[in-house]
């Protein structure tokens, strides 16, 4: 027989026989897939079931935490209503009258949330207003006892939501006592009500050691269905139609005992099995029909080329020519091949991308989560797990939901999908919750995802943690507002703060106040220790303040020394003093800094709106304005802004103004007052005394305006034109006279200590006057020679060597050393006249006048006495053997030309 003939193909015996195979494979399949989706279908349900339960057990724990919220909040107005019964004027308070207060708070409770609230004092007493229908030894027990938020009392099987609250007094600060509140949780119908608004379950009980205490739903749970049944925590079972699943309730981050059981509906897993009977039958008769269809074509396809195999086959082995072909046919099949060829290495590519693809997608630094169009979670990255803390297995079939933080409110999300949906992309900012309840930041980027036929079939966020990048703007914004120092607020964030507290007080008609301060001795301590310890010494100063003020006040440092304190809404202004009072107190405690304790003392202004300025500008100028006026009275204390005050300051202003007016219109002038030889009580010279002579005649005293002309710099132009003038004026006797005639002016502090070209300006004013050096004596006071000895010392050395004499002037006021004096290239010591006015009424002003003429002498020293009004004091004066005098006995400071026609 012919194993050729038996090989050809047959069409038909061959379709059947394909078609049998077929149908089996079939079968085969149906089979597996029928397994498999059962299997799938119950994965589904039981993966919607625990996230519904796990929706719902978010709920209660919210609803539960909302209660805790409104307890915080009633025990906060309660504490509040307490401390006011102890102020200053009655630190221990009637307890009748605090029962009184509880009681009326506990029956309005405008947050519906007290069912138990009582007050333990540090006294012992028990102060309890809790409604008969509550009150329970047992209750009040657990309720002061045990300080969870969540606490079961096992006496009478009740569930509690507590919360309790130090209550500090408004007066002293001290802790008076601790209030207790709590919401009862069993049997709670308004909690019922609320629960039934928010949760999706059939119905749902709340137990406590296997004992329910609160239970709801259409249909309550049956627990003899269950009864015998082990649930896992977390995992449901089915009992009959229905499903049952316990969660652990968790409050304020803390697993408590309460167990949330939960019964769900089982129609889902009927409807799925349904679908899935349709399913199956449909994909048996597509698989069926597909597979005939293969066949056929296949069939079709191949039957020439097995043929044509064939036949040359059978060719090669009859004949020993080799068998001729048609070329047709050969190029059938090199296309064929090529066709194969061309598959494979498609399918080589492909593979190759999608290799690249997944390796992308695990090795991202960027979270990736794809999910489909109903939002359920189907694949996430490395990346992502890492930073919510969630598994792959825990988020797959979960909606994005699990990562919300409550952050955003429901508009955030509804502008997200709607952006989704119009545009198929979103981009921004967005705060997840990770697995252990950290908020942080995320850049995410949302896009619609298409398949090969352009129908949305995905959405994939890309996202990445920007915590650190939220961290370095908190920071740089906290360092744009805070003192580098102190960590207080700014200026900036103070003028912020205090200008919200004006518009808040302006529209809610309250008060608030400013506090100024200053620190007296602060350049002292940091001068002799060094700046290191000055910024320690500011570092307790800021943190006594922040002890002395209120939670709600602001403590911030302007620069330097100076502070300033913001309190708004003041009920009481008696509440300023007393914090006045404290900070006073506090600061004049010792200061520990580089092994020695330090005292400083602060000078404080207080204005307070509306009273004194209605904007923040005008309100922190009047502080300062007070706290200058503090230091003026004496400094270690506080002053209450005036109008006054203001009227001061604008005559200061209006002063400084025409200051600088006189100087160009030659509105100074210069008075004389003698100066005596005592022995011979002949003139011997004279001090000149500037005077402001405004257009309209009136004298100003430079007691006025030389301040003044101090701090705005105007000193030094108006010391050199005294200069000029007395230099040029006390020529003019000498050359009359035809003696010398000793002129004395007065430096003032500023010019001695600051000017660095003072030698050479005498020398030059003695150049063009031509006044002799030995007839000008330069009058110095002794604060100004001791603030820098060294610089003094130096200076009158200068002077000297040009035939210039200096007088220490108001000796014995100041804070001399003698070690210093003794060094001084002085010619003169002047007295104060507050030694000598007194004299001889006063012994003490008798020794001390007596000792500095004494030390005088000792030290070759000359010394003029000022102020002498009174025979009785030139006795005293020349007993004690004193060179000079000056005062009004002799003459008081007058013009040039009356002292001309007096004394020449």
């Amino acid at each position: 027989m012919n194993p050729f003939f038996i090989l050809r193909p047959r069409p038909l015996k061959m379709t059947t026989y394909l078609m049998a195979i077929a149908f089996l494979f079939a079968v085969l399949f149906i089979v597996l897939l029928s397994g498999y989706s059962y299997l799938d279908n119950r994965k589904t349900v039981v993966v919607e079931i625990r996230k519904n339960a796990h929706h719902n057990q978010r709920m209660v724990e919210a609803v539960l935490e909302q209660r805790l919220k409104t307890l915080d909040t009633a025990l906060k107005n309660a504490s509040q209503i307490v401390a006011k019964h102890y102020s200053a004027s009655t630190p221990v308070a009637s307890h009748q009258a605090i029962t009184n207060s509880l009681m009326a708070f506990y029956e309005r409770d405008p947050g519906g949330a007290l069912d138990l609230l009582c007050l333990k004092l540090n006294d012992g007493a028990m102060i309890d207003v809790t409604s008969p229908f509550f009150a329970s030894p047992q209750l009040q027990h657990t309720l002061t006892t045990n300080p969870s938020a969540l606490a079961y009392c096992p006496g009478t099987g009740t569930v509690l939501l507590q919360q309790q609250e130090k209550i500090t007094a408004l007066s002293s600060g001290r802790i008076i006592g601790t209030i207790y509140a709590a919401t009862v949780v069993n049997d709670n119908l308004e909690l019922l009500q609320e629960l039934e608004q928010r949760i999706t379950a059939e119905a749902i009980t709340l137990q406590w050691n296997n004992q329910p205490i609160l239970g709801h739903g259409r249909n309550a749970i049956n627990q003899s269905q269950i009864e015998g049944e082990f649930i896992p925590e977390g995992f449901p079972r089915q009992a009959g139609e229905f499903f049952y699943i316990d969660n652990r309730l968790t409050i304020n981050n803390q697993t408590s005992d309460l167990l949330a059981t939960q019964k769900l509906s089982g129609d889902l897993l009927t409807q799925l099995n349904e679908s899935l009977r349709q399913g199956i039958l449909s994909v048996f008769f597509a698989t069926l029909i597909s597979a005939g269809g293969v066949i056929i074509i296949f069939r079709y396809l191949t039957q020439r080329s097995l043929n044509t195999v064939l036949q040359m086959t059978e060719a090669a082995f009859r004949n020993t020519e080799p068998a001729r072909y048609k070329p047709t046919l050969v190029s059938e099949f090199n296309i064929l091949g090529h066709s194969i060829v061309d598959l494979d290495h498609q399918r080589k590519e492909s593979e190759k991308q999608l290799l690249l693809s997944s390796s992308v997608f695990d090795n991202a630094v960027e979270g990736i989560v794809i999910t489909n169009l109903d939002g359920i979670i189907e694949q996430v990255n490395p990346a992502c797990e890492a930073m919510s803390g969630y598994r792959l297995k825990e988020l797959i079939g979960e909606n994005p939901r699990i990562f919300r933080s409550d952050h955003h409110n429901s508009a955030f999300y509804q502008q997200m999908w709607q952006s989704l949906i119009e545009e198929g992309r979103w981009e921004g900012e967005v705060w997840n919750r990770r697995k252990n309840g950290e908020v942080y930041p995320l850049n995410v980027s949302i896009s619609r995802c298409t398949n090969s036929a352009g129908i949305p079939s995905h959405y994939v966020a890309i996202f990445h943690d920007i915590s650190e990048i939220k961290r370095s703007e908190e920071k740089l914004q906290h360092q744009a507002y805070h003192d580098a120092l102190t960590n207080l607020p700014n200026r900036k964030l103070f003028h912020d703060r205090l200008s919200v507290a004006v518009a808040h007080a302006r529209q809610h008609k309250t008060k608030l106040a400013v506090i100024y301060l200053d620190i007296d001795n602060f350049k002292y301590i940091n001068d002799s220790l060094g700046h290191h310890y000055g910024d320690k010494l500011l570092q307790q100063i800021s943190e006594r303040l922040l002890s002395c003020t209120r939670q709600e006040d602001t403590t911030a440092r302007l620069g330097g020394d100076e502070f300033i304190i913001l309190m708004p809404e003041i009920e009481d202004p008696h509440d300023i003093t007393v914090l006045c009072r404290r900070i006073l107190k506090q600061l004049e405690l010792p200061h520990a800094l580089s092994g020695r304790d330090y005292t400083v003392n602060v000078s404080m202004g207080v204005t307070v709106f509306p009273d004194d300025a209605d904007t923040p500008e005008d309100l922190i100028k009047n502080a300062d304005i007070a706290m200058y006026r503090a230091k003026e009275a004496g400094k270690n204390g506080y002053q209450l802004f005036t109008a006054a005050m203001q009227q001061t300051i604008m005559q200061r202003i209006e002063l400084e103004a025409r200051l600088s007016d006189a100087l160009c219109r030659n509105e100074f002038v210069l008075f004389y007052q003698p100066q005596v030889d005592l022995e011979s009580e002949h003139v011997i010279g004279a001090e000149a005394l500037i005077r402001w002579q405004k257009p309209d005649g009136q004298l100003v005293y430079p007691d006025e305006f030389i301040p003044i002309a101090e701090e705005c710099g105007l000193i030094t132009q108006i010391d050199h034109w005294v200069l000029k003038a007395a230099c040029r004026q006390a020529n003019k006797w000498r050359e009359q006279s035809g003696r010398n005639f000793k002129m004395s002016v007065n430096l003032s502090s500023e010019q001695f200590a600051k000017d660095q070209e003072l030698v050479q300006r005498v020398k030059n004013v003695l150049n063009k006057t031509g006044l002799p050096a030995e007839c000008l004596t330069l009058e110095v006071t002794e604060n100004a020679v001791m603030s820098d000895t060294e610089s003094a010392i130096a200076i009158m050395t200068q002077l000297t060597a040009l035939g210039v004499s200096i007088a220490i002037d108001d000796f014995g006021t100041g804070y001399s050393s003698l070690s210093y004096v003794k060094n001084f290239p002085a010619r003169y010591l002047k007295i104060d006249r507050s030694f000598v006015k007194d004299i001889p009424g006063d012994s003490d002003d008798m020794a001390i006048a007596a000792s500095i003429i004494s030390l005088g002498r000792n030290l070759n020293m000359e010394v003029i006495a000022e102020g002498v009004e009174e025979q009785t004091q030139i006795d005293f004066l020349k007993q004690h053997r004193c060179q000079q005098v000056q005062g009004y006995f002799y003459g008081k400071p007058c013009a040039a030309e009356f002292f001309s026609q007096q004394f020449f």
